[in-house]
């Protein structure tokens, strides 16, 4: 992992989030609340690896939440002479006790088994975060008790001078992360006009680097395929307006498109006439009926691609 430094405006990312995961949280009947201190300032920091960590911590509070608050507050700290930038997301829902805290930061493991059927989730979420605060010389800690909330608190050097090389270690029971999500970074076009999917799958891409560019139906996403520069693009393609099979037709005429690999979503089982109207040059069709499984397949479907593509660059360059 490589992280970029920059001056973050701490207050804006926070507003930020907070709009990010509202539509989220007022599903659940939550409400969205933001608490910055005035002398907050700014951070110098990965801007996007620090978004990426305070989007999963919010969205999680919005998940395991109901008829609740979430809370996302900001403020400075001083210890040993060093200035510390302090990010604690809280909310008022399920809680954990200490043997599930215990199991938060695993790779693919969430609180109990109960929690995955209910919430889904692939377990990477916070293992993933916490690694990219480690790198700026920060870390992420929790505190929790059942039915009481929990608030998650992020801690970072106010000036991240050097980051930190961060190392796992896998005892073999699990793939490591990058070999499902990576720790590479790429860019998805993500084609659908169903608002809470493309949420799903951007908050399971982010968090493993990528970055996502929206689309709600074929049209604007043949108006965003010159700015997103996608290395791939996962398209619904039953879609109102310019449909799936439309935009691949129209991209594919297009010179220096038709080697984009495309990941195909579908509600339903495809008939012989909708695949040939695909008319080859897509990767995979991936079904939506199970919503955990699809954002584990497109997550590692689209690093198969990355990785595939770098390889050839390497061999061309040899």
């Amino acid at each position: 992992m490589e992280v970029h430094l920059q001056t973050v405006d701490t207050a804006h990312l926070m507003h930020e989030i907070a709009a990010t995961i509202r539509p989220l949280a007022e599903k659940n009947g939550n409400l969205v609340e933001v608490d910055c201190a005035t002398d907050l300032g700014a951070v110098h920091a990965d801007p996007m690896r620090l978004r990426q960590a305070l989007l999963n911590l919010a969205s999680n509070a919005a998940k395991f939440t109901d008829n609740g608050t979430i809370t996302i507050a900001g403020h400075r700290a001083s210890e040993n002479g060093r200035d510390w930038t302090v990010l604690a997301v809280s909310d008022t829902g399920i809680g954990m006790n200490s043997e599930q805290i215990s199991r938060l930061f695993q790779d693919f493991v969430q609180a109990d088994a109960s929690t995955t059927r209910k919430y889904g989730g692939t377990g990477l979420g916070l293992a993933i975060s916490r690694r990219f605060c480690r790198m700026m010389g920060g870390d992420i800690a929790v505190e929790s008790a059942p039915g009481r909330g929990s608030t998650f608190t992020i801690r970072l050097p106010g000036t991240v001078v050097t980051p930190q090389k961060v190392v796992t270690a896998h005892d073999g029971s699990a793939p490591a992360p990058s070999s499902i999500c990576g720790s590479m970074r790429g860019r998805v076009l993500l084609v659908d006009d169903d608002a809470m999917i493309r949420r799903g799958i951007r908050l399971t891409l982010e968090p493993a680097g990528w970055e996502v560019t929206e689309a709600e139906d074929g049209r604007s996403a043949l108006a965003r395929l010159a700015e997103a520069r996608p290395d791939a693009i996962v398209l619904e393609v039953m879609m109102p307006e310019m449909d799936g099979f439309e935009f691949l037709a129209e991209m594919r005429s297009r010179t220096g498109l038709c080697d984009i690999p495309v990941v195909v979503l579908t509600g339903r089982e495809l008939t012989t006439q909708d695949r040939n109207r695909l008319n080859g040059g897509v990767e995979r069709i991936i079904q939506k009926t199970d919503r955990d499984a699809m954002l584990r397949e497109v997550c590692g479907v689209l690093t198969k691609f990355l990785e595939r593509g770098r390889g050839e660059k390497m061999r061309r360059l040899e």
